[in-house]
């Protein structure tokens, strides 16, 4: 599935100048969603760790970042990110669980996937999702940031994949989509009143309902159908933790901490709007995108033949928008552009 829109304009000497914007990301917030939770208590939520070297744990030993403006700070010496997040119920670190998280009501859209539940004997809360292993990548200095003036840090997690389940069978799914973490640190010796939120890019899901019954294959075409040419996103406005250290398995092979998901939603999001766009003085073409994603990067690419692309520039949105001038296009009779999130 793609999310793509399309327009034409006539420009001086050009005569047809397609704009192709293939977006693997949230772009237009909508109203349609799903609330989530993901607590503890149900054996949900979200687990962060580090890999200490020790034997036992499948994943290679690492540790995130370090946290400089902690350092010597009581009650530790050193501190540093958590490398590694994923779902509660990855490989065993707590047995009893299944999901990150689970929907509830009400839900404001999706009129088909609602239908679809009550036509086969389904209830909204029969819906959950999970994810896994993400890390912070191999360089980590690349992925996150640190705000002094305000305490505020932002970690961005890659990899894994993310799956929708209805009464545990699959319904959808998709390559995990980047999940940026925010963490509020108020008082900073004390672990316990961190504020944490998290926000990922778009996942644009496929039908992943081959091996679940008819019941669920139905559920799964309605929400595709819902979904459109649009995409799905995981909001998590409340990722708090319960004590920070609680993950110290026995061969102290993983050190880390639960996080419980105590308001989110799963959101339905469209493709941004693209202006007409325009030649500046210096005869290059230019265009600007609204609706589109804050906790986004679009890597704009030019091509002459939709075959051979290359990178005309990396776009953060401000305020919902950005804008993007390509130099090439001042001598080239014709261009096509597509914007790609990254």
């Amino acid at each position: 599935m793609k999310l793509q829109t399309k327009t034409c304009l006539p420009v001086r000497r050009i005569l047809l100048l397609g704009l192709i914007l293939a977006l693997a990301v949230v772009p237009r917030l909508r109203a349609d969603h799903i609330p989530i939770t993901g607590l503890s208590t149900n054996h949900e939520g979200v687990v962060n760790w580090n890999v200490t070297g020790l034997t036992g744990a499948v994943e290679p030993p690492r540790v995130g970042h370090e946290l400089t403006w902690l350092r010597g700070l009581p009650p530790y010496t050193n501190y540093y990110a958590y490398h590694y997040v994923a779902s509660r119920d990855y490989d065993g670190i707590d047995p009893d669980a299944t999901s990150a998280f689970r929907a509830g009501a009400p839900v404001a859209g999706f009129t088909n996937l609602l239908a679809a539940l009550a036509a086969n004997g389904f209830t909204i809360a029969q819906l959950s999702a999970r994810f896994g292993l993400m890390t912070l990548g191999a360089d980590d200095a690349q992925v996150w940031n640190y705000d002094a003036a305000s305490a505020v840090e932002t970690r961005r997690y890659r990899g894994g994949s993310v799956r929708l389940q209805l009464d545990g069978q699959d319904l959808v799914a998709g390559p995990m989509p980047d999940f940026i973490f925010t963490i509020r640190y108020n008082v900073l010796t004390n672990l316990a009143d961190d504020q944490i939120s998290g926000v990922t890019s778009a996942l644009m899901p496929t039908n992943n309902s081959a091996g679940s019954s008819a019941a669920v294959q139905a559920v799964a075409s309605a929400l595709l159908t819902d979904i459109g040419p649009g995409a799905l996103r995981l909001v998590m406005d409340s990722l708090q933790p319960e004590i920070q250290v609680e993950l110290n398995q026995p061969d102290k092979s993983r050190l880390g901490g639960f996080l419980d998901a105590q308001s989110g939603r799963i959101e339905l999001v469209r493709p941004p709007r693209l202006s007409k766009g325009s030649r500046d003085g210096a005869d290059r073409f230019r265009s600007t995108a609204s609706d589109a994603a804050d906790a986004a990067a679009y890597v704009v690419e030019a091509s002459t033949d939709l075959r051979n692309w290359s990178p005309v520039a990396t776009n953060f949105p401000t305020a919902g928008g950005f804008e993007f001038i390509d130099p090439g296009s001042a001598t080239d009779p014709r261009r096509f552009f597509r914007a790609l999130f990254r």
